[in-house]
């Protein structure tokens, strides 16, 4: 029994010792490479010491080893079946986006990612693919389908409404290139025959080019449509003769002019009347003013009315012998009691200060009869000193007479000091390209909130600097009149044809004007002061000095919004300001003019943000 035991023990120890040397003690332990077998794995892993399939990549079919020793079914060294793909995180074959994607997007091949395109194909009109795998507004000459109702701008690469006017139908017909929007009108030739173009909108009137319909002349003055200017206007033999104070056409004119038969003359209501014209009419040759012929021999040389009685003309109203036309009876004479104003719609009838004007006795102050009988003064007009006058002007603003000062504007109702409170009082809102990619997107950011923070009735249209009936193409002076407000980007160097430099150097309307100064650049009172300065040392991409003004046109009323800065960020930074921080919060800036300066708040010379720093370093009225 000892024996055995023994011998127990020395093979245990024996074993150990083996252990203790380094040689193979369990199936799976190893030293070496050699220790392994093919059964656990031929490799030894240095850093566990035991038998698995593969230590490197190398050493795997696939060319990828995984973290426990086994080798991968995919790798670099071997691929997956076609419609399948490798996962990097187990190294196993998968299907290609094996849950399938969400509409809307597509597989990227060779990869389980669903993405939003891998062609331009896989994108709506109007996008391509971006090298983002998402699809981007743009299109091309080679890529022009755009959405419904759009056509590609392939110059600006962009879908836009038009691009000619085959692109326009219906009731805007015509392209306005400068918008690419579809306008009723871009000049009088595309209006019917009595009507002219105005703001891309066909309106009732002429021009010496722009003809009247069939019947009709221009009378070029007022630029209306009217019956007749001249004689060649009248072709009924009835009514040969113009009316020029009325456009219309009667029978004869009274005058030199007379064109009424021997033994009659011109009388009321523009027709022939029996009384001589001349004394060729009468035997004693000789016409009185009354058209009654001097020692008249019979009752056809008085005027109707009259008889011939002892060789005098005299009246005699009665059925045998009534008044010629619409002449009434009153005592002697045959009058007009439509426009007579000592027998207005009938006899005896005095108007005094007045005017007879169809029988009815008013005062020529008035809207239905400005300065004489039937002149009517249009919507936005009133009667002011016996002229229509548009309520809209620095002169007679809301009602006649009340006169804006020269640093004012007026909205069609009241007067406004050009200050940040009052930036909504205005109906019409304008913003101006002036043609600098940089300065147009600046004014569509200014833009961009006034629909939000002014009233409903505040209607915002996009224009160019460049349209003759905003803005006078050899001065720059807007035209728009009072009632509008131009938004514009841009310094008073940034177009040939420029509101900014009308206003700034022309006019010199504004209060502050920019000027470079020794080591720098800045903003002086127009009396040469300084207002706000910059260095060129201190002005960089994410430094810059602007300013942010309200000024009012001194000649026709128009209002102007201005931003613009020293550097290439600063009207970029003043539209963010404008927009983000002045007018949500208008109230809080009561002065026409600021001068801010903007540091980037990133500092990486990336576009403005409204996170920014804005310090106000000047402002005023």
């Amino acid at each position: 029994m000892r024996l055995v035991s023994t011998l127990v023990l020395a093979v245990a120890l024996g074993a150990l010792a083996l252990a203790g040397c380094g040689g193979q003690t369990a199936a799976t332990g190893c030293a070496t490479d050699a220790d392994c077998s093919g059964v656990s794995g031929r490799h030894c892993s240095a850093v566990s010491h035991v038998c698995v399939a593969c230590a490197t990549d190398s050493d795997c079919a696939s060319g990828a080893c995984r973290a426990d020793g086994t080798c991968a079914e995919c790798g670099s060294g071997r691929g997956c079946l076609i419609g399948q793909v490798c996962d990097a995180d187990t190294g196993s074959c998968q299907p290609q986006c094996a849950a399938g994607c969400p509409q809307g997007q597509v597989c990227l091949p060779g990869s389980n990612s669903c993405v939003r395109c891998v062609a331009d194909g896989d994108c709506d009109p109007g996008e391509v693919r971006g090298v983002d795998h998402d699809c981007h507004p743009c299109c091309d000459a080679q890529h022009p389908s755009c959405g419904a109702g759009q056509v590609c701008n392939v110059d600006g690469g962009q879908c836009v409404q038009c691009v000619q006017d085959g692109d326009c139908a219906g009731a805007t017909p015509v392209c306005d290139l400068p918008n690419h929007t579809c306008v009723a009108c871009g000049a009088d030739g595309d209006c019917p025959a009595g009507q002219v173009c105005q703001l891309h909108a066909c309106t009732a009137g002429c021009t010496a080019t722009q003809a009247c319909p069939t019947g009709q002349q221009c009378e070029t003055g007022s630029g209306t449509c009217v019956a007749c200017v001249d004689d060649t206007g009248c072709t009924d033999p009835a009514s040969p003769r113009c009316d020029a104070a009325s456009h219309t056409c009667v029978a004869c004119l009274p005058g030199a002019g007379d064109n009424c038969p021997a033994g009659q003359f011109c009388g009321t209501g523009n027709v022939c009347q029996r009384g001589c014209q001349s004394g060729a009419d009468c035997q004693s040759g000789v016409c009185d003013g009354n058209h009654d012929c001097q020692s008249c021999t019979g009752d056809s040389e008085c005027a109707a009315g009259n008889v011939c009685q002892g060789g005098l003309c005299t009246g005699a109203c009665n059925a045998q012998n009534p008044c010629g036309g619409s002449a009434t009876c009153c005592g002697s004479h045959c009058l007009d009691t439509q426009n007579d104003p000592n027998n207005c719609g009938s006899c005896g009838h005095v108007c005094g200060s007045g005017a007879c004007c169809q029988g009815q006795c008013v005062q020529l102050n008035t809207r239905d009869h400005c300065g004489a009988c039937g002149t009517h003064c249009g919507a936005g007009a009133d009667c002011c000193g016996g002229t229509c006058k548009s309520l809209d002007s620095l002169q007679n603003c809301g009602s006649c007479g009340n006169a804006c000062t020269a640093s004012q504007f007026c909205d069609g109702a009241a007067c406004h000091d050009p200050t940040y409170p009052n930036f909504c009082a205005n109906p019409n809102v304008y913003g101006l390209y002036d043609n600098t990619p940089s300065d147009n997107a600046a004014d569509d950011v200014m833009t961009s909130t006034i629909v939000a923070n002014c009233p409903a009735t505040t209607a915002v249209t996009r224009g160019n600097m460049d349209d003759a009936q905003l803005v006078d193409q050899n001065t720059g002076e807007p035209v728009a009149g009072a009632g509008s407000t131009f938004v514009l980007s841009g310094g008073p160097a940034a177009a040939s044809v420029s509101v900014v430099k009308w206003l700034e150097q022309t006019e010199q309307a504004t209060k502050v004007a920019f000027h470079f100064v020794s080591g720098g650049y800045a903003f002086e009172y127009r009396d040469g002061g300084v207002a706000a300065s910059i260095t060129a040392t201190g002005l960089d991409p994410n430094h810059d000095l602007f300013v942010v003004e309200l000024v009012p046109d001194p000649n026709g009323g128009t209002l102007s919004l201005i931003g613009y800065g020293v550097g290439g960020q600063g009207t970029a930074a003043s539209a963010v300001y404008f927009s983000q921080q002045m007018l949500p919060n208008y109230a809080s800036y009561p002065d026409s003019w600021y001068l801010v300066k903007w540091t980037s708040a990133k500092g990486d010379g990336g576009p403005p943000a409204a996170s920014d720093v804005f310090t106000i370093v000047n402002h005023g009225r």
